[in-house]
């Protein structure tokens, strides 16, 4: 097994074990803002000691390219800190970089069956459907994702670019509107709620 763009996952590896180890497991460093908990999903939760040293071995042996490990490790990671973002992200970086979005979304899916009012499998698996252009499954994913942490701007943007993609473009700038009033400076949300009111 090779991995896809190897040598570019890397930075971004270390980059998420940095994050982790920096506690910050109640923020969400993919868009920077802090993930708040809904009335159906559970608050989030900082990365684990334990966790910590299995994302620093996950790390260890992806960069020896022995991926099988890697997601091993990082998986038990997740299993020790389950509401921890940074872990998810993890897992999820090593599936896309060899190439493998079929079992990411295999695993989230089973992940999503243990943790059902957690926002992160729903918003992973999705994903790993968008990836494989799995437009309508990656759609129901994000929204679950929006419905378990409705203020989680990547995932209302996320479902706009799926919804502009199909054709929706008033269910879309609703999306974009959303994740910009939730983001007020993020610029691309703004934009993109533009466009789509535009088309």
């Amino acid at each position: 097994m090779t991995a896809r763009a190897g040598h570019l996952a890397l930075p971004l590896l270390a980059t998420a074990l940095m994050l982790a180890c920096g506690g910050q497991g109640d923020r969400d460093t993919t868009t920077g803002s802090a993930t708040a908990s809904s009335e159906t999903g559970l608050p989030p939760t900082p990365v684990s000691a334990a966790s910590q040293d299995l994302m620093r071995k996950s790390v260890e042996h992806y960069r020896r390219g022995d991926f099988k490990d890697a997601l091993d490790a990082a998986s038990k990671a997740l299993s020790s800190s389950p509401g921890a973002t940074e872990v998810y992200r993890l897992v999820s970086k090593i599936f896309t970089d060899i190439g493998r979005d079929d079992q990411g979304i295999d695993f989230f899916r089973k992940v999503a069956g243990e943790q059902s009012n957690r926002w992160q499998p729903f918003f992973y698996q999705g994903l790993h459907e968008y990836h494989l252009h799995m437009w309508e499954e990656s759609l129901t994913s994000f929204e679950r994702a929006t419905t378990l942490d409705p203020a989680n701007a990547e995932a209302h943007a996320r479902c706009g670019f799926l919804l502009e993609y199909m054709g929706e473009f008033d269910r879309a700038a609703e999306s974009f509107r959303t994740a910009w009033e939730i983001e007020p400076t993020e610029a691309r949300y703004a934009s993109r709620h533009a466009k789509s009111l535009r088309m």
